[in-house]
């Protein structure tokens, strides 16, 4: 099923892909949300094309009855972005696979980072799948309408964090 989503930020391209690079800003992103960061690593030059990918842990309080079963009292999963070189306007684009560890549910999709103005514009399109049938689409159903939410959540995290770490 597919899912979408779209948020403005204060700060320009190569700042948002700094923060998001950023181990510290990873941590304190991931405690923002009850969870935590199990590790990040980078390979290659963030100036360039480069994969980023960051395994946390969350709680399932907010996850509907049905899917705990899957995945338990805490979910790990791993997020694995693969950021092409800047366009000529500073635009990235990341192909995006999420995983989840000890649940047949992923997320594959993409992520746009482009300038808007003084600031930039994140936008997520994609798609999440469960090999089980049914779970799914319930899934997506449920995923879908927090989209925003948590790139609204990470906008500001993200906002936040660049705000007071300048230069």
């Amino acid at each position: 099923m597919a899912l979408s989503g779209k948020t403005s930020l204060n700060h320009p391209v190569d700042r948002v892909v700094a923060a998001l690079t950023n181990e510290e800003f990873q941590k304190k992103a991931a405690a923002d949300l009850g969870g935590s960061l199990i590790s990040q690593t980078i390979s290659g030059d963030v100036a360039g094309p480069f994969t980023l990918t960051v395994e946390r842990a969350a709680p399932t309080d907010r996850v509907p009855d049905f899917a705990k079963k899957f995945v338990g009292s805490s979910l790990s999963f791993t997020q694995v972005d693969e950021y092409s070189a800047p366009a000529a306007d500073g635009t990235r684009t990341a192909q995006t696979k999420i995983t989840v560890k000890g649940a047949p549910i992923s997320v594959t999709g993409q992520q746009v980072i482009r300038p808007a103005g003084e600031g930039s514009e994140l936008e997520l399109t994609g798609d999440i799948s469960s090999s089980i049938p049914f779970v799914g689409g319930k899934l997506a159903k449920f995923a879908e309408p927090l989209i925003s939410k948590v790139l609204a959540r990470q906008a500001s995290s993200i906002d936040s964090w660049l705000s007071s770490h300048q230069g």
